[in-house]
């Protein structure tokens, strides 16, 4: 368990990763009131590639543990569907 003391150590460190943090959503958010259809479209983007990966890592699980069962076979498929 961490004391009080540890930890008010530790704030410092994550101070640069914070700032540095805060400057990007800033910056991604002035782009999103400038441009909001190119902030959409990375949106649609990222979103679509994290369903196509979700889908992917979900597929080779259930092949590994689980090949015979349709219905764990609907959730990879689906994600990989969504997806594209």
């Amino acid at each position: 368990m961490t004391d009080i003391l540890s930890t008010k150590q530790e704030i410092p460190s994550f101070g640069r990763y914070t700032l540095i943090t805060g400057i990007l959503l800033i910056i991604l958010g002035l782009i999103g009131i400038i441009l909001p259809a190119v902030l959409a479209l990375g949106t649609a983007i990222f979103f679509g590639w994290l369903l196509l990966t979700a889908g992917v890592i979900w597929a080779l699980h259930t092949f590994q543990y689980n090949r015979k069962n349709f219905l764990d076979w609907l959730k990879p498929f689906l994600l990989i569907l969504f997806g594209c």
